[in-house]
């Protein structure tokens, strides 16, 4: 059998380039008429990019009955470069017609293989590469070893493996109640569905995570983490109805905030979908989102979705939460109502139960379409909790604290 020859033929190199034509488009002509009180006029104007790339497969592979054979899959950037749409990507999916299986044929017999990329082995349907602007990286292919002693007869045994290639949606799905392990969420992730295991879902340094229809509510003790974690800048997408509440600690004082940002980084959230966010906590705790208890919270942007946030005890609704500080907090859009717990803000400083709390300016501007704060007892409902400092206030332009509680703000 030595010498058997078997190859998987057909598999031409593939170069899929769509041309980059620019184009100027205008307006349908605009008549103006000519009076004493015409000053001005417009014109539309529009400029496109059709995406294009090209896509190298393997002309052909020979595999071998003594080692797995592999092949690569790369983008070719010789003449024009790889260029698609902020959250697109090249995929190339396995396209073979009939069954799953993968074969290698003469005229009276036949023999099957399998095709692997990374820890996946591929069926009709599987994705096999996928490439985007901001990865160009090769993708390895891994065909199986043969098994020479199956084959009846000698000679050449061919087959053909077809790819199906379209550009998509970057969106990545992730169904949060498959998951047994901690998990970070890369740029592009959709978190959907609820968490039923104890594990920590974290957002990657500088990822958009999109939360559709998202339940992060049944973390028990000894999870001494946030329900979504930001160590660093990350930016959360709402759509849907999502609710998130911060893991229980391993004592009543190790008390987290539904979403955490780490001190210096900013998290911006938008989007139209809805979001409630608390904090699990009997003691002194987190807000809903923020900070901890004598953990440190980073910079807050909101931009849009109706968000209610609450704080636990000694908490802000958004802010910091009891013996601990917060960057600022900037309120551009949405429809916000916060609640914060004992003797802390609604939006603003928890309350100093031991050490320094405080947190950084709040400003909250005319766009939004309606802020309602509420403080806890005797405390402002926008600005600083009790014995806790904060920066500058600025509601709709105009500065100060508010002290009335509970305060709507609808511009």
């Amino acid at each position: 059998m030595k010498n058997t020859k078997r190859f998987i033929t057909g598999m031409v190199t593939l170069a899929m380039v769509s041309a980059m034509a620019p184009m100027n488009v205008f307006a349908t002509e605009n008549t103006i008429p000519l009076n004493a009180n015409t000053s001005s006029g417009s014109t539309d104007v529009k400029y496109s990019v059709d995406p294009s790339y090209t896509v190298v497969i393997p002309a052909s592979i020979t595999l071998s009955d003594t080692a797995a054979t592999s092949a690569s899959i790369s983008v070719d950037e010789t003449a024009k470069p790889f260029k698609l749409a902020k959250g697109q990507k090249l995929s190339l999916k396995i396209a073979n017609e009939g069954t799953n299986d993968f074969k290698v044929t003469n005229a009276d017999d036949s023999l099957d293989y399998t095709v692997t990329a990374g820890s996946e082995t591929l069926a009709k349907g599987s994705t096999a590469a996928e490439f985007s602007n901001d990865d160009k990286t090769d993708k390895t292919l891994t065909f199986s070893k043969m098994d020479a002693s199956k084959a009846k007869y000698a000679g050449d045994y061919t087959g053909t493996l077809t790819f199906g290639i379209s550009v998509e949606s970057a969106e990545t799905i992730v169904d949060l109640s498959t998951l047994t392990a901690d998990y970070v969420a890369k740029d592009g992730v959709t978190l959907t569905g609820t968490l039923a295991a104890n594990v920590k879902i974290s957002i990657a340094d500088g990822a958009t995570v999109t939360l559709k229809d998202a339940n992060i509510t049944n973390l028990g003790e000894n999870c001494d983490w946030a329900g979504i974690n930001c160590p660093n800048d990350a930016t959360i997408i709402l759509k849907g109805t999502n609710t998130i509440c911060a893991g229980r600690g391993s004592d009543d004082y190790n008390n987290y905030p539904g979403i955490w940002i780490a001190s210096g980084k900013t998290l911006t959230i938008g989007g139209d979908g809805s979001l409630t966010a608390y904090s699990n906590a009997i003691n002194p705790g987190g807000a809903g989102i923020g900070g901890g208890y004598q953990v440190a919270c980073g910079n807050i942007v909101i931009n849009g979705g109706t968000i209610t946030a609450t704080g636990g005890n000694c908490a802000a609704g958004i802010g910091s939460g009891a013996d601990s500080s917060c960057g600022n907090i900037t309120i551009n859009g949405g429809t916000i109502t916060a609640t914060g717990g004992n003797y802390a803000a609604g939006i603003g400083s928890g309350n100093r139960v031991s050490s320094n709390t405080s947190c950084g300016n709040i400003t909250i501007a005319n766009t939004v379409t309606k802020v309602t704060a509420t403080g806890g007892f005797q405390t402002n409902s926008i600005g600083a909790g009790q014995n806790s400092a904060c920066g500058t206030v600025t509601i709709g332009g105009v500065e100060g604290a508010i002290s009335a509680s509970p305060y709507t703000y609808e511009p």
